[in-house]
């Protein structure tokens, strides 16, 4: 029996359609991994500098308190009354009591915003908690 080879004359040729499948699943991975990135929206306010201020990574529980010049209170970049932050502080606290605090307060807020926001949390057994200030470069 007679077995032929085939000749060398033929062209190689690559195999396009799994490689083109491959680069649009790699271009759909990294669209849907940089849409999906978690902004966090920022309020207009001008922090306070200070010379102790440290960089730490923010948990995802970390509750966010802003206060404003005008005293205007907000929950995560939402606008909220006294009362309403006072609901949800307690069912914050009902649910996890070692919950961490983050207070965001403008340069100019009054002491008296501050201090409202401290006693809120402090009656509702919400201890861990922080201000957010701006690294003082000229020290």
């Amino acid at each position: 029996m007679r077995i032929r080879k085939k000749s060398a004359d033929q062209d190689f040729e690559m195999p396009l359609i799994p490689m083109i499948d491959m680069m649009f699943v790699l271009l759909l991975f990294f669209l849907v991994a940089t849409t999906l990135k978690k902004t966090e929206k920022e309020l207009p306010m001008k922090l306070p500098q200070s010379g102790a201020a440290i960089d730490t990574e923010q948990k995802d529980d970390t509750l966010v308190i802003g206060v404003d010049r005008n005293g205007q209170k907000y929950l995560d970049t939402n606008l909220v009354s006294t009362d309403l932050l006072m609901q949800r502080l307690a069912a914050a606290a009902a649910e996890k009591p070692d919950r961490s605090v983050r207070i965001d307060a403008d340069v100019d807020t009054p002491y008296k915003s501050i201090v409202e926001l401290l006693e809120m949390c402090e009656f509702n057994n919400l201890r861990n908690v922080g201000f957010h200030t701006k690294k003082d470069h000229s020290r």
